[in-house]
């Protein structure tokens, strides 16, 4: 499997869809997940208002590194989860296209030594991705509290590690599900608009009604499970509109379940504290 794990290393290094992939999701991090919001908040417009009544100063401290790690968990879901599907589905739907995919399984080494080497390079890269999300987070909030002229005070170690391993994981299984898509379907483009459609609207559908029953959300890591809080609701400080959850969050569960699907903005985690 070495062998196998070597070339399949090679040429996905050299493949610029890799990159571009890893490209995209790094850019989104940093304008979506900072940039756009300090620029919003360093320079409000006359009708800007926090639905909390925090002050400005306030609602930059979810930008600061104390809270990256938070910050950072909001791009999983949606960006990360999307962007690694195709990866996944690139990796495997690419050798049916290019018809090399019966030339690998005919000549050594077999079948599942050549799966297991596909595996064990897209756990890699989904492991340098993991990483280079959290350093430009990182980046970002060290430059904006130094901007700001803020202290900078950093998470405990222990739960960037936590941070680290859980969106690894995510990224992981949002890959190999491309990866299976793209088996089922021999084909990268099926597999990317099947997976799209999935992650996009079928799965948020699919478990909203499964949310009636309280039943399946909290075995996946998925969009439709917590991870599609946009960007500019990094924090419950920081809300899109309506009720802040904070204080939705003290009321009855049936409101809680009623505001976390129209709004799409909190963790199930939190909401059931």
């Amino acid at each position: 499997m070495i062998n196998s794990f070597k070339a399949e290393w090679r040429k996905l290094r050299q493949r610029p869809a890799v990159w571009v992939l890893g490209g995209i999701m790094l850019a989104a991090i940093f304008l979506f997940g900072y940039a756009f919001s300090w620029l919003q908040l360093s320079f409000p417009s006359k009708n800007f208002h926090s639905e909390a009544g925090l002050t400005i100063a306030q609602l930059k401290t979810a930008l600061y590194p104390i809270n990256f790690i938070k910050n950072s968990l909001q791009g999983v879901g949606i960006v990360g989860s999307i962007l690694t599907l195709i990866m996944g589905a690139l990796v495997v739907g690419s050798e049916f296209g290019w018809g090399t995919v019966k030339t690998v399984y005919t000549q050594r080494p077999g079948r599942l030594q050549a799966l297991g080497g596909q595996i064990a390079v897209v756990t890699v890269i989904a492991a340098i991705l993991t990483v280079g999300f959290y350093a430009v987070a990182a980046l970002a909030s060290t430059g904006i509290a130094l901007a700001d002229g803020a202290t900078i005070t950093w998470p405990a170690a222990i739960d960037i590690l936590k941070a680290l391993g859980a969106t690894w994981l995510i990224f992981e299984s949002w890959s190999l599900f491309g990866m299976a898509l793209a088996f089922l379907f021999r084909q990268s483009a099926m597999a990317i608009g099947i997976g799209l459609a999935y992650v996009l609207a079928i799965e948020g559908i699919l478990f909203r009604l499964l949310g009636g029953f309280d039943a399946g959300c909290p075995h996946f890591p998925s969009p439709a499970c917590g991870g599609r809080a946009g960007w500019g609701s990094l924090d419950p400080i920081m809300t899109c509109g309506g009720e802040g959850y904070q204080r939705e969050s003290r009321g009855p569960r049936h409101r809680r379940r009623r505001h976390r699907w129209r709004m799409g903005l909190v963790f199930r985690q939190d909401v059931r504290r």
